[in-house]
């Protein structure tokens, strides 16, 4: 087994000589190379940690164009040698780039080809990292019932890989993290806190640094939302701390990035400057992507405030090229079309009624206090609702009364008055009797 800092620092070393070169002709036979480095190794977990240190070196050197001649070339070399597990990492890794890009389309598109890949073979492991990066995909697009789909579909698949994979429990925690994010975007804290703790609680046990920092921005995330500035900044500059260290340019440019919607919010916009002019130094401009759509937002925001009317607008043209761009690409009845070619929506299905099964569990442990709450207020709805029907059912019957015992009053009066008026009609008996003896005299 390889040292894998090893094959990372003296891959860094190699790409970033490499792309020094005059052209990009001239680079190619040096990244043939690299992908040949990896095919000959056969040992497929060497070959994964040399294909990610590769992957990692061309992201942090920006050299967008040679990282997608290095997967193209990866991908052809792994299907020729019939090495479906690899052909299908490739494929990820592409998708992973155009998404990275913004090419929502194309993102999917790759995954979706690794699926069919990983489902010859029923690599389960692969099977998880493809669906849960399409259910990135469609999280990026704001369409997150869809996210919630694909991400406990990965869950399913991730219940598959044996217990004794090491990524096992660094795979459920990237889920759970995902799933937070979805939550809390759906507006709904509770679960997105409990996920993003579960979340926590594994990167933690297993001492991954870079993980926890992304759980870290998420709660600061949580904390920006609701005004709470201070224990915002707490988590994002932790977060940002470890990124410097640990993470890659784009983690760099994301914690920069968020410390400057931070300062933003609070109206400082002095060091909201400071900071998103810092994530575009780990941004290429040149590559419309979805961090540096959202630094131009930012800067936009920052000279409405601060009435600098000429830089506002300036951003605001750049927003609108990359978003244009990027939305030149999407089409999301093509990918709904390509879901079908692929037959991915029978997939899907069944492992999303399997994988609910498999978290109902936990969901219902999250939302017991909800439930609880939702059955005491009902409780109390009732309770509202019959004492008001039997004080209504009071009132009725307290006005019958009074109306029949008036009704029986006109009606006693009517008969005495009846009475009255017939004793006051016909003749005393005493007359009677005086005319009944004149007769018989």
């Amino acid at each position: 087994m390889f040292d894998v800092y090893l094959i990372k620092k003296s891959t860094y070393l190699t790409v970033l000589s490499l792309l020094i070169a005059s052209s990009f002709s001239a680079q190619k036979p040096s990244i043939d190379a690299l992908a040949n480095s990896v095919m000959n190794l056969k040992v497929f977990d060497n070959m994964q940690n040399r294909h990610l240190a590769i992957v990692d070196s061309f992201s942090n050197v920006k050299g967008v164009q040679a990282h997608f001649y290095y997967i193209d070339t990866l991908i052809n070399k792994s299907k020729r040698a019939g090495d479906q597990q690899m052909e299908g990492i490739s494929w990820m890794s592409k998708g992973n780039l155009f998404l990275g890009t913004g090419n929502n389309f194309n993102s999917i598109e790759s995954f979706m080809k690794a699926i069919t890949i990983f489902e010859k073979g029923q690599y389960h492991s692969g099977l998880c990292n493809a669906t849960t990066n399409i259910g990135n995909t469609y999280f990026y697009m704001g369409e997150y019932e869809k996210a919630l789909t694909y991400y406990k579909t990965a869950i399913s698949h991730c219940k598959k890989i044996p217990q004794s994979n090491i990524h096992l429990n660094a795979k459920l925690a990237n889920l759970y993290n995902n799933l937070g994010s979805v939550y809390c975007s759906k507006n709904d804290i509770v679960y997105g806190k409990t996920y993003f703790s579960m979340a926590r609680a594994i990167w933690t046990k297993t001492n991954d640094s870079l993980s926890l920092a992304y759980v870290s921005n998420n709660f600061g995330q949580i904390f920006m939302d609701a005004k709470q500035f201070d224990s915002a900044e707490v988590y994002y500059k932790r977060a940002l701390n470890i990124k410097l260290i640990k993470g890659d340019l784009s983690d760099k440019a994301d914690g920069y990035k968020s410390m400057a919607a931070l300062y933003s919010n609070m109206k400082d916009f002095k060091r909201s400057l400071e900071n998103v002019k810092m994530s575009l130094t780990y941004l290429d401009t040149n590559i419309y992507s979805r961090p540096l759509s959202h630094c131009y937002a930012i800067l936009n925001g920052i000279y409405h405030e601060m009435k600098d009317y000429k830089n506002e607008l300036r951003y605001f043209k750049l927003y609108s090229m990359v978003n244009d761009s990027a939305n030149s690409r999407e089409k999301i009845s093509s990918i709904t079309k390509m879901e079908m070619q692929f037959e991915f929506s029978k997939i899907h299905l069944a492992d999303s009624i399997k994988s609910g099964e498999e978290i109902k569990l936990k969901d219902a442990k999250i939302s017991e206090k909800k439930q609880q709450s939702y059955f005491l207020i009902f409780i109390l709805i009732l309770t509202v609702v019959a004492l008001s029907l039997i004080y209504s059912r009071f009132k009725l019957t307290k006005r019958q009364k009074i109306i029949i015992e008036a009704k029986n009053k006109e009606i006693t009066d009517s008969i005495n008055y009846a009475r009255k008026i017939q004793h006051s009609s016909l003749p005393s008996e005493k007359y009677i009797q005086k005319e009944l003896g004149r007769l018989k005299d």
